[in-house]
């Protein structure tokens, strides 16, 4: 089962465990330098708003509605980071183990491969060990940061790997750990007696989710849009109480998204798709558990996988009548108004480093492509009394 709460993808796989299920969110940050230096993680900036595409499809692209999933905003050129939330299991002591693929424009921000409808050695994240990924993995140890860039510009990692920019948005695939793999290494404690009060919440409670900083500070200049295609899905399943539809549907009457009556289409964008942006420190962690543990067969695909559009400011005020988040800060404003930096460090001695492949080796940043589509990409100098260390568990948060 997939939903949409609160601003939270809901991945849950109730046949599985009632407690098999996590969190995905997408964090707004400020984008760093793209200046040939290696940066520390930026801070949490809240998260970005969501919206399903089910409810808007007078508006959007025949495109989006034949693909589902949801969509956020993004102004050109803009940074966001993915967050994941594994749900504590009760009496273990310990979050439920998931292997996510992440793609960009249907390749795999890990390896550069194309997408598949399978899971792949090597070429996913392992949560909980991976506590958020920034951006695509280009040798161990480091990313090059999500940044947005028009689908048409040239300077997506899509059109770098397949010469064409063709899909655009972020896909996202769940595949829990099997439940007896689960039970044998993560076996029951013995109940305490009493009551053990805890400040934390469940996912999927509507109060449940960490709220966090918007950082952003009110400027100016909507970005350009262009241009993305999906896999049709096998199934078509209901968008009911915020469950997300992800596959090919017949057309339909229009959403909710009307005014006077009348629908007002802006299908003639099909959205933006992700280019590299700086270099970051950030530890991409191997499978330490090993590629069988996975179940492959606990969902059919389309309630394990999203496709995650991608809209400019302007297509998304003309699907929603909202206005988009504030434009964020950039990295010379964070630094000057004492912003804090991190460094992620994972006590886990028993997990290794993915390397870069071949291809994402090859991979251009923005700035090294078309730097005239960054604007305010100024170095910035990071004292080491402004980075703080952070550790599996804790939260990312900004300066409030």
């Amino acid at each position: 089962m997939l939903q949409l709460i609160n601003n939270t993808l809901l991945f849950a796989f109730p046949n599985v465990h009632p407690d098999c299920k996590v969190g995905v969110e997408f964090i707004r940050t400020f984008r760093i330098p793209d200046d040939g230096k290696t940066y520390p993680l930026p801070p949490n900036c809240g998260r970005f708003p969501l919206k399903l595409v089910d409810e808007y499809q007078g508006r959007v692209h025949p495109d989006w509605v034949k693909r589902g999933g949801i969509f956020l905003p993004m102004y050109q050129a803009e940074a966001l980071w993915i967050n994941f939330k594994p749900h504590r299991v009760t009496r273990r002591r310990a979050e439920y183990p998931f292997a996510l693929k992440i793609s960009a424009g249907k390749r795999s921000a890990v390896t550069g491969k194309k997408w598949a409808a399978v899971l792949k050695e090597g070429d996913y994240v392992i949560v909980p060990s991976q506590p958020w990924l920034d951006g695509f993995v280009v040798s161990e140890g480091k990313i090059k940061q999500f940044i947005a860039a028009p689908l048409g510009s040239g300077v997506t990692v899509e059109g770098q790997l397949t010469g064409e920019e063709k899909f655009g948005g972020i896909q996202i695939e769940v595949f829990p750990m099997k439940y007896e793999e689960f039970d044998k290494r993560f076996p029951k404690i013995k109940e305490r007696k009493g009551i053990l009060r805890s400040r934390s919440r469940s996912l999927g409670e509507d109060d449940g989710f960490v709220a966090t900083m918007d950082c952003a500070i009110p400027a100016s200049a909507d970005d350009g849009a262009q241009t993305m295609d999906w896999m049709g899905a096998e199934q078509e399943t209901q968008t009911k109480g915020g469950l997300i539809c992800n596959c090919a549907i017949p057309e339909r009457a229009a959403g909710p998204a009307a005014a006077g009556g009348v629908i007002k289409p802006c299908g003639i964008s099909k959205g933006m798709g992700m280019a590299a942006g700086g270099s970051m420190r950030q530890e991409v962690y191997d499978d330490k558990f090993g590629f069988d543990v996975w179940d492959r067969e606990a969902a059919p695909a389309s309630e394990r996988r999203v496709f995650v559009h991608l809209a400019n400011s302007q297509l998304w005020r003309a699907i929603t009548d909202e206005s988009p988040p504030s434009t964020p800060v950039t990295a010379e404003q964070a630094q000057r108004y004492g912003y804090p930096w991190f460094d992620f460090y994972n006590d886990d001695y028993d997990v290794s480093l993915i390397g870069a492949s071949k291809k994402m080796k090859k991979v251009k940043s923005m700035g090294e492509l078309k730097p005239e589509m960054l604007p305010e990409n100024q170095s910035v100098k990071v004292p080491k009394c402004k980075v703080v260390k952070v550790n599996p568990g804790q939260v990312r948060n900004g300066s409030w």
